[in-house]
């Protein structure tokens, strides 16, 4: 599901955001072991997709997600996930985290990947 979903997306058949915490989240580790030759892959990768767009954490993210947080007692950086896809319509937020599915924001459907996986 996951390469099928960077082909659909490479393909600009649908569009992706990417929250810059994401950025964080994935380069934390090979900047941890050094390894900045996966860092340029990364960021070679993403640069690759023309239907993804990187999305900074602006006011409106992180009021949005300080509610998100509030009325759903998730984590900080899961609300300011969703959030992001959120102020930038987004349709869906695709996560593997079963505990985000309760988070109901009128026009965004939270999927649970492995929901799709046989």
């Amino acid at each position: 599901m996951t390469q099928h979903l960077i082909k659909v997306i490479a393909a600009e058949s649908i569009y992706c955001t990417i929250s810059a915490l994401s950025v964080t989240e994935l380069l934390a580790r090979p900047y941890k072991l050094k390894d900045i030759e996966k860092v340029r892959l990364f960021e070679n990768f993403v640069g690759s997709l023309p239907g993804a767009k990187i999305q900074s954490v602006n006011y409106p993210v992180a009021k949005l997600a300080a509610s998100i947080r509030a009325d759903y007692n998730i984590r900080t950086p899961d609300a300011i996930l969703i959030s992001t896809a959120f102020n930038a319509g987004a349709q869906c937020f695709i996560t593997n985290d079963t505990a985000l599915k309760k988070v109901s924001l009128t026009g965004l459907e939270v999927i649970i990947l492995d929901d799709y996986l046989e």
